[in-house]
């Protein structure tokens, strides 16, 4: 019997915090100046989940340092789970407005089925080895 190879696979949690309005949070000095890298970063991230959703040909990870870290677990056949957290307060509105517009464009990226990618030094494995459970 041949050995087979070994599957490796990898989760990435990321806490991207949140956008502040920077009038509205009563920020100054250096909290100022890491607000607004916070949200050019969501800003990108956007961007990118844009682009995915609209299946365009070019899609801007380079944009970011986030982004360009992120490329990998964001294109091709990786799986993306993203919760949003909003503020229900009305003085929070217009930040919850843009969460959730936020996350809808996240929903619109279709993904296929999850696949296997082997090396090229790795046998595939036979169908009937892969145990894999059928989702709900």
């Amino acid at each position: 019997m041949e050995k087979m190879g070994e599957i490796s696979s990898r989760m990435v949690l990321a806490d991207l915090g949140g956008s502040e309005c920077v009038t509205t949070a009563g920020l100054s000095g250096i909290h100022v100046r890491e607000c607004a890298h916070i949200n050019k970063s969501l800003s990108a991230l956007s961007d990118v989940l844009g682009a995915l959703s609209s299946a365009r040909a070019h899609v801007p990870y380079r944009n970011s340092k986030l982004t360009h870290i992120l490329s990998d677990c964001l294109g091709g056949d990786a799986k993306m789970l993203l919760f949003v957290n909003i503020n229900p307060a009305k003085t929070h509105s217009t930040e919850t407005i843009h969460t959730l517009s936020f996350g809808h464009r996240a929903r619109q990226i279709k993904r296929g089925p999850a696949a296997r990618h082997f090396t090229s030094s790795e046998r595939s494995p036979s169908p009937s080895r892969i145990d894999c459970p059928e989702a709900p």
